[in-house]
């Protein structure tokens, strides 16, 4: 069964280069909040490049900040298990603000939106306390971690699939992945994932 993955903050610090224009309106509406509900973004609203806010031993092949970045060898895996499913922006990485180029990696828009988790049988979703009628949730570490990863997923439901985000999966360092896109992970990085890996059911 595949896995939910959520950044554990193992993360290079990154500050991007200033690119946005003002008439392009809200970076957060334009680009955060529809990349976090994989929804096809325009290639203009991607930054292009940006550097290390402080030294880093190593910089992991998958990670996220506010985006998720992947190096040659994730996108090249991905494209195998999904072809043409993804979008992938370039992103240039510098050592430091007037540094050299260190590093290639591009931003992933996930464009795959599944709503797989079933609620009835997840015993750790958490839900607002202002609004328990609220028919949304949230998948949460602290949840997670008390009910032991019991996160369960619809019979099927993930089937072909192996990278991408649903009802649950907030912010920028939270989605599923399959077992094989997560053996991939595992093999690219040298040290240990950027990620809290919790196997679903």
């Amino acid at each position: 069964m595949p896995y939910f993955i959520a950044d554990n903050y193992k993360t290079p610090s990154i500050a991007e280069d200033d690119y946005w224009k003002d008439e392009w309106g809200s970076a957060v509406e334009k680009l955060i909040k529809p990349l976090n509900q994989s929804t096809l973004v325009d290639d203009k609203y991607f930054p292009k490049s940006g550097y290390l806010r402080a030294p880093c031993k190593t910089i992991p092949p998958l990670f996220a900040i506010e985006y998720w970045y992947c190096n040659e060898a994730i996108k090249s895996a991905l494209e195998m298990l999904e072809p043409s499913r993804h979008r992938f922006h370039p992103f240039s990485l510098r050592d430091r603000k007037d540094g050299d180029e260190i590093a290639n990696f591009y931003i992933i828009n996930i464009l795959d939106r599944l709503d797989a988790v079933d609620e009835d049988q997840s015993k750790n979703l958490h839900r607002s306390k202002l609004d328990p009628t609220s028919s949304s949730f949230q998948i949460t570490i602290p949840n997670l971690s008390k009910h032991g990863g019991d996160l369960v997923l619809k019979s099927g439901a993930s089937e072909g699939r192996h990278l991408w985000k649903g009802m649950g999966a907030i912010g920028p360092g939270h989605a599923f992945v399959s077992d094989k896109f997560y053996e991939i992970i595992l093999r690219e990085t040298s040290e240990t994932p950027p990620f809290f890996f919790y196997k679903t059911r």
